[in-house]
Protein backbone atom coordinates (compact mmCIF):
# COMPACT_ATOMS: atom_id res chain seq x y z
CA UNK A 1 0.00 0.00 0.00
CA UNK A 2 1.30 3.46 -0.84
CA UNK A 3 1.35 5.60 2.29
CA UNK A 4 3.08 8.80 3.29
CA UNK A 5 3.40 10.46 6.68
CA UNK A 6 2.70 14.15 6.17
CA UNK A 7 1.52 17.19 8.10
CA UNK A 8 -1.84 18.82 7.52
CA UNK A 9 -3.24 22.05 8.88
CA UNK A 10 -6.40 21.20 10.81
CA UNK A 11 -8.48 23.48 8.55
CA UNK A 12 -7.55 21.31 5.57
CA UNK A 13 -8.95 18.08 7.05
CA UNK A 14 -12.56 17.02 6.55
CA UNK A 15 -13.98 14.20 8.64
CA UNK A 16 -15.74 11.49 6.65
CA UNK A 17 -19.49 11.63 7.32
CA UNK A 18 -19.52 7.96 8.37
CA UNK A 19 -17.26 8.76 11.34
CA UNK A 20 -19.69 11.47 12.46
CA UNK A 21 -22.51 8.92 12.38
CA UNK A 22 -20.61 6.28 14.35
CA UNK A 23 -18.58 8.25 16.91
CA UNK A 24 -19.53 10.98 19.36
CA UNK A 25 -17.94 14.37 18.85
CA UNK A 26 -15.48 15.95 21.21
CA UNK A 27 -12.00 15.32 22.59
CA UNK A 28 -11.19 12.34 24.77
CA UNK A 29 -9.51 13.07 28.12
CA UNK A 30 -7.78 9.69 28.25
CA UNK A 31 -6.28 10.39 24.81
CA UNK A 32 -4.93 13.72 26.08
CA UNK A 33 -3.09 11.89 28.86
CA UNK A 34 -1.78 9.31 26.40
CA UNK A 35 -0.62 11.98 23.92
CA UNK A 36 1.29 13.82 26.64
CA UNK A 37 3.29 10.63 27.23
CA UNK A 38 4.15 10.36 23.52
CA UNK A 39 5.35 13.90 22.66
CA UNK A 40 1.82 15.30 22.22
CA UNK A 41 0.88 13.03 19.34
CA UNK A 42 -0.96 9.74 18.96
CA UNK A 43 0.85 6.43 18.69
CA UNK A 44 -1.21 5.65 15.57
CA UNK A 45 -1.52 8.56 13.15
CA UNK A 46 -4.81 9.80 11.76
CA UNK A 47 -5.58 8.07 8.44
CA UNK A 48 -6.34 10.44 5.58
CA UNK A 49 -7.17 9.96 1.91
CA UNK A 50 -7.04 12.60 -0.82
CA UNK A 51 -10.09 14.77 -1.31
CA UNK A 52 -11.20 15.81 -4.81
CA UNK A 53 -10.01 19.32 -3.92
CA UNK A 54 -6.19 18.94 -4.01
CA UNK A 55 -5.32 20.86 -0.85
CA UNK A 56 -7.83 19.00 1.36
CA UNK A 57 -7.70 15.59 3.03
CA UNK A 58 -10.55 13.35 4.18
CA UNK A 59 -10.15 11.69 7.60
CA UNK A 60 -11.20 8.03 7.40
CA UNK A 61 -9.82 6.93 10.77
CA UNK A 62 -8.87 8.90 13.86
CA UNK A 63 -11.74 11.33 14.42
CA UNK A 64 -11.28 11.30 18.21
CA UNK A 65 -7.50 11.61 17.85
CA UNK A 66 -7.96 14.67 15.61
CA UNK A 67 -10.51 16.29 17.92
CA UNK A 68 -8.23 15.67 20.91
CA UNK A 69 -5.22 17.20 19.14
CA UNK A 70 -7.31 20.24 18.20
CA UNK A 71 -8.45 20.58 21.85
CA UNK A 72 -4.78 20.48 22.86
CA UNK A 73 -4.19 23.55 20.70
CA UNK A 74 -2.42 21.93 17.74
CA UNK A 75 -2.91 23.68 14.41
CA UNK A 76 -1.05 21.10 12.34
CA UNK A 77 -1.17 17.32 12.76
CA UNK A 78 0.74 14.34 11.39
CA UNK A 79 -1.36 12.00 9.29
CA UNK A 80 -0.94 8.74 7.45
CA UNK A 81 -1.83 9.64 3.87
CA UNK A 82 -3.22 6.60 2.01
CA UNK A 83 -2.79 6.78 -1.76
CA UNK A 84 -4.14 3.36 -2.73
CA UNK A 85 -7.49 4.04 -1.10
CA UNK A 86 -7.87 7.11 -3.29
CA UNK A 87 -7.44 5.02 -6.44
CA UNK A 88 -10.09 2.57 -5.23
CA UNK A 89 -12.40 5.47 -4.26
CA UNK A 90 -12.10 7.10 -7.68
CA UNK A 91 -12.90 3.71 -9.25
CA UNK A 92 -15.98 3.46 -7.05
CA UNK A 93 -17.14 6.97 -8.03
CA UNK A 94 -16.62 6.19 -11.72
CA UNK A 95 -18.65 2.98 -11.37
CA UNK A 96 -21.49 4.94 -9.75
CA UNK A 97 -21.46 7.49 -12.58
CA UNK A 98 -21.56 4.73 -15.19
CA UNK A 99 -24.52 3.06 -13.45
CA UNK A 100 -26.38 6.36 -13.19
CA UNK A 101 -25.78 7.19 -16.85
CA UNK A 102 -27.00 3.72 -17.94
CA UNK A 103 -30.18 4.15 -15.90
CA UNK A 104 -30.87 7.55 -17.48
CA UNK A 105 -30.53 6.28 -21.08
Amino acid sequence: MNTIIKKYHIDKLLIHHYLDEVYESGPDESLKVSFKRTANKPIYPIAVVPHPEPDLGRVISGKKRLETEIAMGLKEVEVLFLLIYYTMYIGYLNAQLICKSKNNI
